[in-house]
């Protein structure tokens, strides 16, 4: 596909500054992801994991009412390199911690809670979500617009690279990310879906295939809230603290 065809996948925020080069670069990328029959196939296989970002969007405004936006970018901060049921179990224990500081934006308050954050690029992120700044990352800043409602953008994480087998691709990431969005929005029209639920559908099948589970098994933030015991007593506890 050349790139004018491409540019009308992209919003014009995602076009803007993009150089004959860059442009260039990304239909390049575009083209080397798999073909739409493979992202129709798997996404229709994980389709029971569709409305994934729906359902985490219900559940968290159900238990966190007006801090469910919050709540929905300190998750993606702390999103990078853990498991969902991790990701939300510490999601929950920093908000406890910073709910029971009384809410403190100061430094060293910020410095203390990100020290359990373990990665730097989830302590700064999470210090951005915690004063509402904007988050930093493609992956993380699509993760949270997801989980607020958003679903026209993709979250391309390390699951989704994989299926396209483009982990640890070399060269400009940017054009990669905005690439793959692209690709997914083609095929979110091919399908008739939002593109938050191919994605969902196809990191639903390749989750599933890696991990040897049924797709039904994928980890969803609305179930592990619901019955998983360690996370209802996190959940409890916070919500305990927060006098709700």
């Amino acid at each position: 596909m050349i790139y004018g065809k491409i540019a009308e996948l992209l919003t014009d925020g995602e076009k803007f500054k993009l150089n004959a080069s860059a442009r260039a670069g990304l239909a390049k990328r575009f083209n080397a992801l798999p073909a739409d029959d493979m992202y129709i196939i798997s996404a229709r296989t994980g389709e029971v994991k569709r409305d994934w970002y729906r359902n985490a969007r219900e559940a968290l405004l159900g238990h966190f009412g007006d801090d469910a936006e919050l709540m929905a970018d300190i998750i993606a901060s702390l999103s990078p390199q853990q498991s969902v049921r991790l990701n939300l179990i510490m999601a929950l224990g920093i908000y406890g911690d910073w709910l029971a500081s009384g809410r403190a934006l100061d430094n060293k308050t910020l410095v203390k809670l990100a020290r359990r954050a373990d990665l730097a690029c989830r302590k700064e992120n999470l210090k951005r979500a915690l004063r509402r700044e904007a988050l930093s990352g493609h992956k993380v800043q699509n993760f949270a617009n997801n989980l607020k409602g958003n679903y026209t953008v993709a979250t391309i994480d390390t699951w989704m690279m994989q299926f396209a087998d483009v982990n640890g691709q070399s060269g400009y990431q940017k054009l990669l990310h905005l690439a793959y969005n692209a690709k997914i929005r083609h095929v979110a029209g091919l399908l008739g879906w939002e593109p938050a639920e191919v994605q969902a559908g196809v990191w639903a099948f390749i989750y599933s295939k890696m991990n040897k589970v049924p797709v039904e098994a994928v980890p969803e933030f609305a179930e592990l809230l619901l019955n998983d015991a360690d996370i209802k007593q996190a959940l409890e506890a916070v919500l305990a603290g927060a006098g709700v």
